[in-house]
Protein backbone atom coordinates (compact mmCIF):
# COMPACT_ATOMS: atom_id res chain seq x y z
CA UNK A 1 0.00 0.00 0.00
CA UNK A 2 1.50 3.37 -0.99
CA UNK A 3 1.98 6.14 1.52
CA UNK A 4 -0.89 8.21 0.15
CA UNK A 5 -3.30 5.27 0.33
CA UNK A 6 -2.18 4.45 3.89
CA UNK A 7 -2.85 8.04 4.98
CA UNK A 8 -6.27 7.97 3.35
CA UNK A 9 -7.11 4.63 5.04
CA UNK A 10 -6.10 6.01 8.46
CA UNK A 11 -8.30 9.06 7.90
CA UNK A 12 -11.30 6.85 7.12
CA UNK A 13 -10.72 4.71 10.23
CA UNK A 14 -10.33 7.81 12.42
CA UNK A 15 -13.57 9.33 11.12
CA UNK A 16 -15.48 6.09 11.66
CA UNK A 17 -14.22 5.71 15.23
CA UNK A 18 -14.89 9.39 16.03
CA UNK A 19 -18.43 9.14 14.64
CA UNK A 20 -19.15 6.03 16.70
CA UNK A 21 -17.85 7.62 19.89
CA UNK A 22 -19.79 10.81 19.25
CA UNK A 23 -22.97 8.85 18.55
CA UNK A 24 -22.51 6.90 21.76
CA UNK A 25 -22.08 10.07 23.81
CA UNK A 26 -25.09 11.73 22.22
CA UNK A 27 -27.24 8.68 22.90
CA UNK A 28 -26.19 8.70 26.56
CA UNK A 29 -27.46 12.25 26.97
CA UNK A 30 -31.06 11.31 26.28
CA UNK A 31 -33.44 8.93 28.08
CA UNK A 32 -34.14 5.68 26.28
CA UNK A 33 -37.89 5.93 26.66
CA UNK A 34 -40.76 8.33 27.38
CA UNK A 35 -41.89 9.85 30.66
CA UNK A 36 -45.35 8.65 31.65
CA UNK A 37 -47.50 11.11 33.60
CA UNK A 38 -49.94 9.55 36.09
CA UNK A 39 -53.14 11.34 35.10
CA UNK A 40 -55.89 11.46 37.74
CA UNK A 41 -57.94 14.54 36.90
CA UNK A 42 -57.64 18.29 37.24
CA UNK A 43 -54.05 18.60 38.50
CA UNK A 44 -52.65 16.11 35.97
CA UNK A 45 -55.12 15.71 33.15
CA UNK A 46 -55.00 13.30 30.24
CA UNK A 47 -55.37 16.32 27.92
CA UNK A 48 -52.04 17.76 29.13
CA UNK A 49 -53.43 20.50 31.36
CA UNK A 50 -52.95 20.91 35.09
CA UNK A 51 -50.36 21.85 37.69
CA UNK A 52 -48.19 18.73 37.36
CA UNK A 53 -48.27 18.67 33.55
CA UNK A 54 -47.17 22.31 33.45
CA UNK A 55 -44.44 21.51 35.98
CA UNK A 56 -43.05 18.64 33.90
CA UNK A 57 -43.13 20.59 30.64
CA UNK A 58 -41.24 23.44 32.31
CA UNK A 59 -38.65 20.97 33.60
CA UNK A 60 -38.15 19.38 30.18
CA UNK A 61 -37.92 22.75 28.43
CA UNK A 62 -35.33 24.01 30.92
CA UNK A 63 -33.42 20.72 30.64
CA UNK A 64 -33.29 21.16 26.83
CA UNK A 65 -34.22 17.53 26.17
CA UNK A 66 -36.29 15.93 23.44
CA UNK A 67 -37.73 13.20 25.66
CA UNK A 68 -41.44 12.56 25.11
CA UNK A 69 -43.88 13.21 27.96
CA UNK A 70 -47.12 11.17 27.81
CA UNK A 71 -49.92 11.63 30.39
CA UNK A 72 -51.86 8.39 30.78
CA UNK A 73 -54.55 7.25 33.21
CA UNK A 74 -52.72 6.49 36.43
CA UNK A 75 -53.04 2.71 36.30
CA UNK A 76 -52.02 2.56 32.64
CA UNK A 77 -49.06 4.83 33.32
CA UNK A 78 -47.77 2.54 36.06
CA UNK A 79 -48.25 -0.54 33.85
CA UNK A 80 -46.49 1.12 30.90
CA UNK A 81 -43.60 2.18 33.12
CA UNK A 82 -43.17 -1.32 34.55
CA UNK A 83 -43.14 -2.79 31.04
CA UNK A 84 -40.75 -0.32 29.41
CA UNK A 85 -37.19 -0.66 30.82
CA UNK A 86 -36.07 2.67 29.40
CA UNK A 87 -38.93 4.83 30.66
CA UNK A 88 -39.65 7.24 33.52
CA UNK A 89 -42.77 8.10 35.53
CA UNK A 90 -43.98 11.34 37.16
CA UNK A 91 -44.87 12.19 39.84
CA UNK A 92 -43.86 9.23 41.95
CA UNK A 93 -41.13 7.93 44.26
CA UNK A 94 -39.02 4.80 44.53
CA UNK A 95 -40.55 4.22 47.97
CA UNK A 96 -44.02 4.07 46.40
CA UNK A 97 -43.04 1.89 43.46
CA UNK A 98 -41.21 -0.61 45.68
CA UNK A 99 -43.82 -0.73 48.47
CA UNK A 100 -45.09 -4.18 49.58
CA UNK A 101 -47.84 -5.43 47.30
CA UNK A 102 -46.60 -3.50 44.25
CA UNK A 103 -45.04 -5.00 41.13
CA UNK A 104 -41.26 -5.20 41.55
CA UNK A 105 -39.67 -3.23 38.71
CA UNK A 106 -36.17 -2.96 40.28
CA UNK A 107 -33.20 -0.83 39.24
CA UNK A 108 -34.77 2.61 39.72
CA UNK A 109 -33.27 6.06 40.07
CA UNK A 110 -35.00 9.32 40.94
CA UNK A 111 -34.46 13.05 41.05
CA UNK A 112 -34.42 14.95 44.30
CA UNK A 113 -37.88 15.89 45.60
CA UNK A 114 -39.86 17.98 43.12
CA UNK A 115 -42.83 18.46 45.42
CA UNK A 116 -43.88 17.35 48.90
CA UNK A 117 -47.44 16.07 49.19
CA UNK A 118 -49.34 15.57 52.46
CA UNK A 119 -52.09 13.03 52.83
CA UNK A 120 -55.24 13.66 54.91
CA UNK A 121 -58.71 12.36 55.57
CA UNK A 122 -61.17 15.15 54.71
CA UNK A 123 -64.59 15.45 56.35
CA UNK A 124 -67.91 16.78 55.04
CA UNK A 125 -68.24 20.57 55.13
CA UNK A 126 -70.17 20.80 58.42
CA UNK A 127 -68.52 17.85 60.14
CA UNK A 128 -65.62 17.95 62.62
CA UNK A 129 -62.07 17.00 61.69
CA UNK A 130 -61.50 13.27 62.01
CA UNK A 131 -60.02 12.64 65.45
CA UNK A 132 -58.49 9.21 64.82
CA UNK A 133 -58.49 6.59 62.07
CA UNK A 134 -60.52 4.19 64.21
CA UNK A 135 -63.42 6.66 63.95
CA UNK A 136 -63.78 5.56 60.32
CA UNK A 137 -65.31 2.31 61.58
CA UNK A 138 -68.65 1.86 59.84
CA UNK A 139 -68.18 4.96 57.68
CA UNK A 140 -67.64 5.37 53.93
CA UNK A 141 -64.40 6.73 52.48
CA UNK A 142 -63.61 7.51 48.84
CA UNK A 143 -59.94 7.31 47.97
CA UNK A 144 -57.73 7.54 44.85
CA UNK A 145 -57.60 4.28 42.90
CA UNK A 146 -54.32 2.51 43.54
CA UNK A 147 -53.56 4.43 46.75
CA UNK A 148 -52.37 2.63 49.87
CA UNK A 149 -55.34 3.62 52.05
CA UNK A 150 -56.72 0.04 52.33
CA UNK A 151 -53.42 -1.02 53.88
CA UNK A 152 -53.43 1.93 56.28
CA UNK A 153 -56.97 1.06 57.38
CA UNK A 154 -56.38 -2.68 57.73
CA UNK A 155 -58.51 -3.96 60.61
CA UNK A 156 -60.93 -1.00 60.43
CA UNK A 157 -64.35 -1.93 59.09
CA UNK A 158 -64.88 1.05 56.78
CA UNK A 159 -66.52 1.03 53.34
CA UNK A 160 -63.76 2.00 50.89
CA UNK A 161 -64.60 3.32 47.43
CA UNK A 162 -61.72 3.65 44.92
CA UNK A 163 -62.21 6.58 42.52
CA UNK A 164 -59.90 7.22 39.51
CA UNK A 165 -60.67 10.94 39.09
CA UNK A 166 -59.99 13.55 41.77
CA UNK A 167 -62.86 15.81 40.70
CA UNK A 168 -65.35 12.94 40.95
CA UNK A 169 -63.96 12.06 44.37
CA UNK A 170 -64.47 15.62 45.59
CA UNK A 171 -68.04 15.70 44.27
CA UNK A 172 -68.85 12.55 46.23
CA UNK A 173 -67.96 14.41 49.43
CA UNK A 174 -69.67 17.66 48.43
CA UNK A 175 -72.92 15.83 47.62
CA UNK A 176 -72.66 13.66 50.77
CA UNK A 177 -72.42 10.39 48.89
CA UNK A 178 -69.56 9.42 51.22
CA UNK A 179 -68.66 10.42 54.77
CA UNK A 180 -65.00 11.14 54.04
CA UNK A 181 -62.43 11.25 51.28
CA UNK A 182 -58.70 10.77 51.40
CA UNK A 183 -56.42 12.93 49.31
CA UNK A 184 -53.29 15.02 49.26
CA UNK A 185 -52.36 18.63 49.44
CA UNK A 186 -51.71 20.61 47.32
CA UNK A 187 -54.00 18.67 44.93
CA UNK A 188 -57.21 18.91 46.96
CA UNK A 189 -56.83 22.69 47.22
CA UNK A 190 -56.75 23.04 43.42
CA UNK A 191 -59.77 20.76 43.07
CA UNK A 192 -62.05 22.49 45.59
CA UNK A 193 -60.98 25.91 44.29
CA UNK A 194 -61.95 24.82 40.77
CA UNK A 195 -65.31 23.51 42.02
CA UNK A 196 -66.01 26.78 43.87
CA UNK A 197 -66.16 25.21 47.33
CA UNK A 198 -64.29 25.91 50.53
CA UNK A 199 -61.75 23.37 51.66
CA UNK A 200 -63.30 20.46 53.57
CA UNK A 201 -62.28 20.07 57.24
CA UNK A 202 -58.89 18.47 57.89
CA UNK A 203 -56.10 18.88 60.41
CA UNK A 204 -53.13 17.33 62.16
CA UNK A 205 -55.27 14.59 63.67
CA UNK A 206 -56.54 13.49 60.25
CA UNK A 207 -53.12 13.51 58.62
CA UNK A 208 -51.99 10.29 56.92
CA UNK A 209 -48.40 11.23 56.20
CA UNK A 210 -46.07 13.12 53.88
CA UNK A 211 -44.31 11.92 50.75
CA UNK A 212 -41.75 13.70 48.55
CA UNK A 213 -42.51 13.06 44.89
CA UNK A 214 -39.98 13.01 42.09
CA UNK A 215 -39.28 11.89 38.54
CA UNK A 216 -38.49 8.17 38.76
CA UNK A 217 -36.68 6.35 35.94
CA UNK A 218 -35.31 2.96 35.12
CA UNK A 219 -31.55 3.07 35.61
CA UNK A 220 -30.14 3.74 32.14
CA UNK A 221 -27.24 6.01 31.10
CA UNK A 222 -29.50 8.53 29.40
CA UNK A 223 -31.90 8.56 32.31
CA UNK A 224 -29.06 9.19 34.76
CA UNK A 225 -28.10 12.24 32.75
CA UNK A 226 -31.71 13.51 32.74
CA UNK A 227 -32.08 12.97 36.50
CA UNK A 228 -28.89 14.96 37.14
CA UNK A 229 -29.99 17.70 34.75
CA UNK A 230 -33.42 18.09 36.38
CA UNK A 231 -31.77 18.90 39.71
CA UNK A 232 -29.66 21.59 38.04
CA UNK A 233 -32.51 23.44 36.35
CA UNK A 234 -35.25 23.09 38.99
CA UNK A 235 -35.22 26.80 39.97
CA UNK A 236 -35.64 27.85 36.33
CA UNK A 237 -38.55 25.47 35.80
CA UNK A 238 -40.24 26.53 39.05
CA UNK A 239 -40.20 30.18 37.92
CA UNK A 240 -41.34 29.34 34.38
CA UNK A 241 -44.36 27.37 35.60
CA UNK A 242 -45.13 29.99 38.30
CA UNK A 243 -45.42 27.18 40.83
CA UNK A 244 -45.20 29.33 43.97
CA UNK A 245 -47.78 31.81 42.67
CA UNK A 246 -50.20 29.02 41.79
CA UNK A 247 -49.93 27.47 45.24
CA UNK A 248 -50.53 30.86 46.87
CA UNK A 249 -53.60 31.37 44.68
CA UNK A 250 -55.30 28.38 46.31
CA UNK A 251 -54.31 29.41 49.84
CA UNK A 252 -51.17 27.33 50.36
CA UNK A 253 -47.70 28.26 51.56
CA UNK A 254 -45.30 27.30 48.71
CA UNK A 255 -42.40 26.65 51.09
CA UNK A 256 -44.36 23.75 52.63
CA UNK A 257 -44.70 21.96 49.30
CA UNK A 258 -41.89 23.00 46.98
CA UNK A 259 -38.32 21.89 47.74
CA UNK A 260 -35.93 24.63 48.85
CA UNK A 261 -34.01 24.18 45.59
CA UNK A 262 -37.02 25.58 43.72
CA UNK A 263 -36.39 28.97 45.30
CA UNK A 264 -32.66 29.16 44.55
CA UNK A 265 -31.44 31.73 42.07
Amino acid sequence: MCRRHRAFYKLIVFCAVFSAVKAGKSHALEPTGPIYGTAWGLTLSIDGSGFYNDYMRALLTAADTTVTYIPLPSRRARKAFAGNPGSCIFPSARAILSAPGTRDVGGLIETGPLIHVRGYIFSQADAPVLARLSDLEGRSVAFPSGAMLPRLLKGIDATLLPVPDEMDKARLLIHRRVDYISGTLPDISFVFHELGHSMPPYGKRSRLGEQPLALVCHDRPGNRRLVDRISEILPIAARTARLAARLKAVGLNPSEYLPSAAFND
